[in-house]
């Protein structure tokens, strides 16, 4: 898919989702926000000034943001997930509401804008996957790596060293292995790096 399909299909089908970040005090922090529109270099998302999680996206810049439908069965769902830079985009309003004009009424002068934080994820790399269709992996902006899939082998035998090391609780066992939920994956590559049966391929 090209990007600006995959941002348009974010805000058109999968808008609402959670973004999770380290904050100041290094500990892990979530908001459920709303993708407010897609431009061709990435997704654009509103804060209130004064929610003090927006304050640590100013200063932590890095993000992850994932967002699915139909349910938790991997063969059903679709989903995405961005693991992202983010940084402030005010100046991009008059863009955002032509990219969005039922913004227009709500944000329509300088006043009601200067109530929130306009965000633009602009840089990152992810994961999209649509009903039926095999999951895809892309990059945008100036990504800081490439962006693998990571799927479990029939080497696992179960250690549980992957699991320990997952910063988001994507891996659990799942029989007499373990599975990575892709939902939740955020490509950091430190499953695939742990293991020391090379039970984890990426593609």
């Amino acid at each position: 898919m090209k990007l600006l399909d995959i941002f348009t299909y974010v805000f058109e089908e999968l808008p609402i989702g959670v973004l999770s970040f380290l904050g100041e005090d290094y500990l892990p922090k979530s908001e459920v926000i709303e993708i407010a529109a897609a431009g061709e270099g990435g997704l654009y998302f509103i804060l209130n000034r004064d929610n003090e999680m927006a304050r640590d996206i100013i200063r932590r810049k890095e993000i992850s943001f994932v967002t699915y439908k139909d349910g938790l069965s991997l063969r059903g769902t679709e989903f995405i997930n961005i693991k992202g830079v983010v940084k402030r985009s005010d100046e991009s309003w008059d863009l955002v509401k032509k990219l969005n004009p039922e913004l227009s009424d709500s944000y329509k002068d300088e006043q009601n804008q200067k109530m929130v934080f306009l965000f633009f994820i602009h840089e990152g790399e992810g994961t999209i996957k649509k009903k039926k269709e095999r999951a895809e992996a892309f990059a945008f902006g100036q990504p800081k790596g490439e962006s693998y899939i990571y799927e479990v082998n029939n080497r696992c035998v179960r250690c549980m060293d992957c699991v320990q090391v997952c910063p988001v609780d994507a891996i659990k066992p799942l029989g007499a292995r373990v599975s990575i939920n892709q939902n939740l994956c955020v490509h950091c590559s430190a499953c695939y790096k742990t293991c020391a049966f090379s039970a984890i391929d990426r593609s």
